[in-house]
């Protein structure tokens, strides 16, 4: 448990210990998933059967003709610049006033995002609450936070598990919140239902949106690796921000702000720390925060001292307990800094 206010900040590498796709995996899915090639005026032969479907739903009939060539050609556009995008999120982000490449490429992203739930480690397929093979994560980070999180918590005061700890998660999947439904009632030996609800007080906050609410969360949710129809990807693609529309959003900047204000511990799980999502989280005064814990594959470092500095910078701070580690995975994270992040 938790003994002082945590805040965990998760990126894609976070998601990816669990067998979903870092920024660069995802930016070639969808390249895939927009080669929406057709033969003989009719006879699609490549890519994403589900996104022409979603696209002529808003385009209205013309002699009883919808005519998406106009989406195609955005389509197209997203698949051709994707080798040459630092992720889909940032060239949305430059394309903010085409709503065609806006639409193509949320949808692209629900799509690959649900297939990537459906794939992962974290894809339960038994509803119980008991006998849920937990194995396939014992090397992924999920694991070692749940542990980390029920030290020395006993089943009567299982409501006060989630005390101390919140999350900014940067991705679209529902993974964390996923997880910890099935790990909790598995471990607790608690219904699905009453886990729901324990999860459900857990401050979790997405900047970007999600690929659909959970069943358990909204009535008319999805499922987690749901199979779904064009009709379902268009409402979903609909809960997807960008950076320009979530900065316009002044209360869930407001929500996400003061949780860094407020912790005394910030975690940076797989977070690649590019300015755009810098700024998102960035607090209107000092934060709080005595320690920071960090994963930073693959930087390099002298990136990684710029990362420090951006770091102090932002949260407002000439010094704190400075622990972004190059060489330590999220999982790895977890266990060097076991005691430290417990405190």
């Amino acid at each position: 448990m938790f003994r002082s206010k945590t805040l965990f900040v998760v990126g894609a590498g976070a998601s990816n210990e669990a067998s979903l796709p870092t920024s660069k995996e995802l930016a070639r899915k969808i390249a895939d998933k927009l080669d929406i090639q057709v033969e003989q005026g009719y006879k699609q032969i490549s890519g994403s059967y589900l996104i022409p479907d979603a696209i002529r739903r808003p385009v209205p009939p013309h002699n009883n003709y919808r005519d998406i060539n106009s989406y195609l050609d955005a389509a197209w556009a997203i698949r051709d610049a994707m080798p040459q995008a630092l992720s889909i999120d940032n060239y949305l982000d430059a394309h903010s006033s085409d709503e065609k490449i806006e639409l193509c490429g949320k949808l692209a992203i629900v799509e690959c995002i649900l297939e990537a739930e459906r794939q992962s480690r974290l894809f339960f397929k038994l509803p119980e609450a008991s006998g849920i093979d937990m194995s396939g994560l014992n090397e992924t980070w999920y694991a070692n936070f749940f542990q980390l999180l029920t030290e020395n918590v006993r089943k009567e005061d299982v409501g006060k598990v989630f005390e101390n700890v919140s999350f900014i998660v940067f991705n679209y999947d529902r993974c964390i919140e996923h997880f910890l439904v099935y790990a909790t009632a598995n471990y607790y030996r608690i219904t699905i239902e009453n886990a729901q609800q324990l999860v459900s007080k857990l401050t979790l906050l997405h900047p970007y949106g999600v690929v659909g609410r959970l069943p358990w969360q909204e009535p008319l949710g999805i499922s987690f690796g749901a199979q779904i129809n064009g009709a379902k990807l268009l409402e979903a693609s609909a809960q997807l921000k960008t950076f320009s529309q979530r900065i316009e959003d002044e209360s869930a900047l407001s929500k996400m702000r003061k949780l860094v204000e407020e912790a005394q511990s910030i975690v940076f799980l797989g977070f690649a720390f590019h300015e755009p999502n810098m700024e998102l989280i960035k607090p209107a005064r000092p934060s709080d925060v005595q320690r920071i814990f960090g994963t930073a594959v693959g930087f390099s470092q002298s990136d990684l001292a710029v990362v420090e500095n951006d770091l102090l910078a932002a949260l407002q701070r000439s010094s704190v307990s400075m622990n972004v580690r190059r060489d330590l995975t999220c999982k790895k994270l977890i266990e060097e800094y076991w005691r430290s992040l417990a405190r």
